[in-house]
């Protein structure tokens, strides 16, 4: 066999491993997912929502057990000695128990404490979810629109092959000019590059949402861009409902909770009086014909703090600090309910906008498909020149687009609005909804 031969057979052999071995199987179907099934994967998968969770049940694990500032400290000791001298070597064995228990005022307040910690981080994690799936949503009608557009791009080089197609044909009956031809050549094949940009944006994102869905695996998104006109309430109602139900607001309450605890809590430790008990027994091998020997103490004793009552000292200092924590908390809940107050106060505006931007864009597509059939009927009769029906075929296309793209900003806009709201766009669209507009 000479060495061709050879190199053929080998690239024969790894192209078969190539194709049925590494490479990816064109034969495997792409799991189709709905958004609600994306949301449910996101919820089960997304690497932050798990971390957060494992924290979560680590707080919860210290609430279920705050009352152990109550369980005495045990400990047990046990020893075998050998004493030895010229005269004797003799072993002794001997052991020792004992139980202790440290009681103060700041307990209760400890234990509050850590309720009030177990709820923030409820809260924190409930926030974390809700944007997360949020975002999942919004990104998930991005690719849908993403995915209508390049349907749309397509369109449009069909379009454009066609018109091509038929210049070719006249060129060639002498019925069209080479400068038309030219032209209708370069529309058809100007499209190709923006599809290529377009496809390759759109892998792009739909790997980033792999990610944020926690899969691996090829996917195909299902969905319409289809949208609900929502009429939210004025601002005033607005605000007094759903400012406290925000979760912002909820975290900084909590964390003013908490700051306040501590201060309690950190104060009572520091200045009251801790009460200390302990039992303690000892045995040892016995003496005077006793076979054990056992002895016992119990002590009962009060401590008083007093370094907290002198100024600048350490302890002072920091329930010192401790004051200026609670001070930061308020501040911290008073600008998030100010931003909060302002962020809804500018919902009902910025969608009643969108809304009326989408009915206009829809307008504009009617207009823009009608005026390019008519330029194309113009064209085929010698009334309508070619860049003049060129023109039309790409203001229709551009409207179309521009009805996804705005349908994607009223689709962000409602999730942003229901974010801020604290409530699912189910809710929204059931108490707010009126009018649907899809495609």
């Amino acid at each position: 066999m000479n060495t061709r031969m050879k190199i053929s057979l080998i690239a024969l052999i790894l192209s078969v491993f190539s194709v049925q071995g590494f490479g990816e199987n064109p034969d495997i179907q792409p799991r189709v997912l709905t958004l609600d099934e994306a949301l449910e994967l996101a919820g089960n998968n997304n690497p932050d929502l798990v971390a957060a969770r494992r924290n979560l049940e680590s707080a919860a694990r210290s609430n279920s057990g705050k009352w152990n500032s109550f369980l005495p400290n045990l400990s047990l000791n046990g020893s075998y000695t050998n004493s030895h001298n010229s005269d004797t070597n003799q072993w002794n064995w001997g052991g020792s128990t004992g139980a202790s228990l440290s009681l103060d005022f700041g307990i209760p307040f400890e234990m509050r404490l850590k309720s009030a910690e177990y709820e923030a981080a409820l809260v924190s994690y409930k926030s974390l979810e809700a944007s997360t799936l949020s975002k999942v949503a919004t990104d998930f009608y991005s690719l849908i629109a993403e995915k209508n557009n390049l349907e749309i791009l397509a369109q449009s080089e069909k379009l454009a092959e066609n018109l091509y197609n038929q210049n070719l044909a006249n060129y060639n009956r002498g019925l069209t000019s080479e400068l038309d031809l030219l032209q209708s050549k370069y529309s058809y094949l100007s499209i190709r590059p923006e599809i290529d940009n377009a496809k390759s944006t759109y892998e792009a994102n739909l790997d980033s949402f792999k990610l944020s869905i926690g899969v691996n695996e090829p996917i195909e998104l299902s969905g319409e861009m289809e949208v609900t006109e929502v009429i939210l309430p004025e601002t005033d109602v607005l605000i007094e409902k759903y400012t406290q139900k925000s979760l912002s607001v909820q975290e900084k309450i909590i964390n003013l909770e908490k700051a306040k605890l501590s201060k309690t809590q950190g104060t009572t430790s520091a200045l009251a009086p801790t009460f200390n008990l302990s039992e303690n027994l000892s045995f040892s091998e016995g003496t005077n014909g006793n076979k054990i020997d056992v002895n016992g103490s119990f002590t009962a004793s009060v401590s008083i703090p007093l370094t907290g009552f002198i100024p600048y000292s350490e302890t002072n200092l920091t329930l010192k600090n401790l004051d200026d924590q609670i001070a930061s908390a308020e501040d911290e809940l008073e600008q998030t309910i100010t931003e909060t107050e302002n962020s809804l106060s500018l919902l009902p505006d910025k969608i009643s906008r969108l809304w009326n931007s989408l009915d206009l864009a829809q307008m504009n597509y009617e207009i823009a498909q009608r005026a390019y059939q008519l330029s194309l009927d113009g064209y085929n009769s010698g009334l309508v020149a070619q860049t003049d029906m060129e023109t039309a075929r790409q203001q229709m296309i551009s409207a179309n687009q521009a009805i996804l793209e705005t349908k994607n900003q009223y689709t962000s806009a409602l999730y942003e609005a229901a974010l801020l709201m604290n409530i699912s766009i189910e809710e929204m669209i059931s108490e707010y909804g009126g009018n649907t507009n899809g495609q």
